[in-house]
């Protein structure tokens, strides 16, 4: 069974490096056609510590008039370029399954929207570092999480997802996908912002206490609104920090490199459902605020999939 992913950033070159390590087929979309060309012709690099390794791939660029062959994807754009790619999921959703494994939880409502597929969500804790347009290195161990979005999916596709499971890179299923999603939620809504608006490394946020402070304020407001049992959550927060400790965020890479952030998907969705609920949460206003004027000050627009 063939994998479509479409999305060739880090977590899409990471996800590929390891599926092409147990040979399965995979097909990479990507958003220029520059990047696609030279996947097709020099392959991709995969950095995993002192390990080197280069794999050969199929890359297309992802357009409105793409369709897809295989039976299960992929979907590694991040949350605010799910709106762009949508037309092209909807188009070719008839009996494929999906993966999607954005941060955040805003690409929810889209998902109701899909039809006549099988859907799950994941979350990846590891931490990977796109080095150029073919070539990525992992950077950080962690695990990938999947829990099945509808009832009644191919226990086929399941066993499938599973076979990814390998030493450096192992799939553990959830049984609760909110519960899945809102834990990795609160990861990213302390993380992110913080690391993004001081500029700092992971491993600073545990090692400097008025950080960690910083950090604890936004994990009250976080699970407040998320009204989820934080029994131990906070402690998985600071052991991510611990393992991650020299990675530098996906959101401080996006500030640094004048790209989008994810901040509406993570921060600012926790706001509205502070919003809903009737609350107020300074901590969280603030970081939102911070990287949305840091991303005024970026002013540089990101560039959309082309032709969609």
């Amino acid at each position: 069974m063939g994998v479509s992913i479409l999305g060739a950033g880090s977590i899409g070159l990471l996800f590929a490096a390891y599926l092409r390590e147990i040979g399965i087929k995979v097909t990479l979309y990507t958003r220029t056609t520059q990047q696609a060309d030279l996947l097709n012709k020099d392959g991709f690099i995969f950095r995993n510590g002192e390990k080197k390794k280069h794999f050969s791939i199929c890359a297309a660029q992802l357009t409105l008039n793409t369709e897809i062959n295989d039976p299960f994807v992929i979907v590694s754009v991040k949350q605010h370029q799910l709106k762009e790619i949508m037309p092209v999921i909807k188009k070719n959703c008839h009996n494929r399954c999906f993966l999607f494994i954005q941060n955040g939880m805003g690409h929810l409502p889209f998902l109701e929207k899909l039809t006549h597929c099988s859907i799950v969500l994941g979350i990846v804790e590891h931490g990977a570092m796109k080095l150029s347009g073919n070539e990525v290195n992992h950077t950080g161990y962690g695990k990938v999480k999947i829990a099945p979005f509808d009832e009644g999916i191919d226990e086929e596709k399941l066993v499938f997802i599973e076979s990814w499971s390998q030493h450096q890179f192992p799939i553990e299923f959830q049984q609760d996908w909110y519960k899945m999603l809102a834990n990795k939620l609160v990861v990213n809504a302390l993380i992110n912002p913080l690391t993004a608006i001081y500029r700092i490394k992971n491993g600073t946020l545990v090692k400097n206490g008025c950080f960690t402070k910083l950090m604890r304020q936004l994990y009250e407001e976080t699970v407040s609104v998320l009204m989820i049992q934080n029994e131990g959550l906070w402690d998985h927060v600071v052991s991510i920090c611990e393992k991650t400790a020299k990675n530098e965020s996906s959101m401080l890479c996006d500030i640094k490199l004048k790209r989008r952030t994810e901040i509406d998907a993570i921060s600012g969705y926790i706001l509205s459902l502070a919003k809903e609920q009737k609350k107020t949460l300074p901590y969280t206003e603030f970081v939102f605020t911070s990287i949305k004027a840091l991303e005024v000050e970026n002013s540089e627009a990101e560039q959309p999939y082309e032709k969609l």
